[in-house]
């Protein structure tokens, strides 16, 4: 991550403590200033349990705050499928009146069993973005391998043997031994076989979670949720971070799982929504896949200088619920208005 990343994070969660501040500005006032009306709001997940695999990396939002934030998004906006929005994108216009799109990443099993009996008791449409090789719960992110090697440390702690052993594999690796927890958390895309070489310490066994808990969607769940009316996309083959890849890797990730979801699931639409960001995504990875329908970001209330290119708003990043998260990306926009900095150019 750059500083200039790290930096806008710092920034946004300033605004996020003001939003608490600004928590009754009327949403249109808002709507009116920034001439922002589209809104994209996306999660992973929501639930009720306790998700070993998901509770160190996302603040899990359960069945009743998810309703109350959707109850919000419906009294200010008016919810549109992928359809009208690929409509927008291809008119190449602002929309007309108050929308938001909602979306949901990684294709996580509750999107069948608690999400969309949700959405269709409300009316509202959805898209779930899937990874190839997560599909029927045949590989694990490695993130979630993370956050389930982290559970363990804080359930069980760590004996002295299992302590030595993994400190020594953290250090052959040049990784700080000095905080277990947080080392385990900063690893990447490129070097998480280190997870599972701790895992192998601690006796940890990917695939019996895998098979015990389903974390992920089985084809016939996704063929449910196609039937039911929700659209689905292709969200990478295993969920790399895109800027630490050459440019033929993410080309590779982009189209394999692109290929997979139309091939498997007989779609006649093509969406595509970056694992992490596309921070650092070039243009030049866009002019290769400009056959698709719409691609996504994770940036908040932006635009993007690509126009079938979208900004969503990631609701999960901290306790506050959407209505304060949605006015923090607001003000932050609104702060940034007079420097013109709210494009994002590839």
């Amino acid at each position: 991550m750059t500083n200039n990343n790290t930096q806008s994070i710092n920034i946004k969660s300033l605004f996020r403590i003001l939003s608490v501040i600004f928590h009754y500005t009327p949403i249109d006032l808002l709507i009116h200033l920034s001439k922002q009306k589209l809104i994209l709001p996306f999660y992973h997940t929501v639930s009720n349990k306790n998700l070993v695999h998901i509770k160190h990396l996302h603040n899990i939002k359960s069945t009743k705050q998810f309703e109350r934030e959707l109850d919000f998004y419906l009294k200010h906006y008016e919810p549109i499928d992928f359809f009208q929005l690929s409509t927008i994108a291809k008119n190449n216009k602002k929309p007309d009146k108050k929308y938001f799109f909602l979306s949901f990443d990684d294709g996580l099993s509750q999107m069948s069993s608690v999400v969309a009996p949700i959405l269709k008791r409300k009316g509202i449409p959805a898209t779930f973005f899937l990874n190839s090789k997560f599909i029927d719960n045949k590989n694990l992110f490695y993130r979630y391998k993370a956050s389930i090697l982290i559970d363990e440390i804080e359930k069980i702690g760590l004996s002295k043997n299992v302590k030595n052993k993994t400190e020594q594999i953290l250090r052959d690796n040049k990784l700080d031994c000095s905080n277990i927890k947080k080392s385990i958390l900063s690893i990447n895309y490129t070097n998480k076989h280190i997870i599972d070489e701790i895992a192998f310490v601690f006796d940890i066994d990917f695939n019996q979670y895998l098979k015990n808990e389903k974390p992920y969607l089985s084809t016939s769940q996704v063929n449910k949720l196609i039937n039911d009316g929700f659209t689905i996309g292709a969200h990478s083959i295993d969920h790399p971070q895109y800027n630490l890849l050459p440019i033929n890797e993410q080309l590779r990730q982009t189209e394999q799982s692109l290929h997979f979801i139309a091939d498997n699931f007989n779609v006649n639409y093509k969406t595509f929504a970056f694992p992490f960001t596309d921070y650092g995504v070039s243009k030049k990875l866009f002019e290769q896949i400009n056959n698709i329908d719409a691609s996504f970001g994770t940036a908040g209330l932006k635009t993007d200088s690509i126009k079938n290119h979208f900004q969503r708003i990631p609701i999960e990043v901290s306790k506050l619920g959407a209505r304060n998260i949605i006015i923090s990306e607001y003000l932050y926009y609104l702060f940034k208005m007079p420097f013109n900095k709210n494009i994002i150019i590839h």
